[in-house]
């Protein structure tokens, strides 16, 4: 017998067999060999693992670049988070503090806050600067405040009388006498109210946004050196005051008022800090 009819016998009994019907564990693997597929079967096989091996070949010649372009970027980082700061920055810086107005047998009193000295508003207690300051600090030399906001709510703890209350924003101090601020009511950067006796319309609260270059009648502070702080240290030399004064209606002062105060101050912050490495 030749060898082709040789292979033709064989195959024949291949593709004969794979048409019985598997009954014994023999059958089984019978019909799984791949001597039954077809030969357009076996040829699709073989194109499918040739184009997962090269899609495999091509995802790790992508990785490998990638990685590659990772690195290159990593040149010329930037040493210090301040070289990103621009030479000047807005900030609206805030503040925040509890009242307790009073001053016992007397008929009234005052306090005074500096608005636009952020590195300490309340010299008279000290340490006491607004918030993020000392943070900014680190990438900008001096500040100038433009303008500032405040809320303060007023609580009258006084049981048998009214007060009257008066909020003043000047850029000269108007000295601490309760006595004398009756006299800024018509002020166009005065606001008063008189607060009922506790236990009726005892609180008041008192909102106002204010220019510094009206308030002052220029605008040479924004060139001004006296109008500039240092934020790691110092205060301005020229000052915005808010005051606040409490006079009893009748009679002397028992508890006072209650209240909190909060301000907000548009900030402008330049000369920036070369940090280097």
């Amino acid at each position: 017998m030749s060898e082709k009819e040789a292979i033709k016998r064989c195959t024949g009994f291949v593709v004969q067999f794979s048409k019985v019907k598997a009954t014994s564990v023999k059958g089984l693997v019978a019909m799984k060999s791949p001597l039954v597929q077809s030969p357009e079967k076996l040829h699709l096989g073989a194109l499918h693992a040739q184009s997962s091996k090269i899609l495999s070949l091509g995802k790790r010649k992508r990785r490998g670049k990638g990685r590659d372009n990772v690195d290159n970027h990593r040149v010329g980082v930037a040493s210090s988070l301040g070289d990103f700061m621009p030479d000047e920055m807005l900030v609206e810086f805030p503040y925040a503090e509890y009242l307790a107005i009073n001053n016992a047998g007397v008929f009234g009193t005052t306090i005074t806050r500096q608005c636009n000295a952020l590195y300490d508003p309340d010299p008279a207690v000290g340490g006491s600067s607004f918030v993020g300051l000392a943070n900014w600090a680190n990438f900008y030399s001096y500040y100038r405040v433009i303008s500032y906001r405040y809320e303060i709510e007023l609580v009258n703890a006084e049981t048998t009388s009214s007060v009257h209350a008066i909020i003043l924003n000047t850029n000269t101090t108007p000295g601490a006498s309760a006595y004398t601020f009756p006299a800024y009511i018509v002020n166009d950067y005065c606001q008063s109210h008189m607060i009922s006796a506790a236990g009726g319309m005892d609180r008041h609260t008192f909102k106002r946004h204010v220019n510094i270059s009206e308030l002052v009648g220029t605008e040479t502070f924004e060139t001004d050196d006296n109008w500039r702080g240092l934020c790691a240290s110092s205060n301005p030399t020229d000052l915005i005051w808010l005051s606040i004064s409490v006079s009893i209606s009748a009679g002397v002062l028992a508890n006072g008022v209650k209240g909190e105060m909060k301000i907000w101050a548009k900030t402008r912050l330049f000369d920036r800090v070369r940090q280097t490495t």
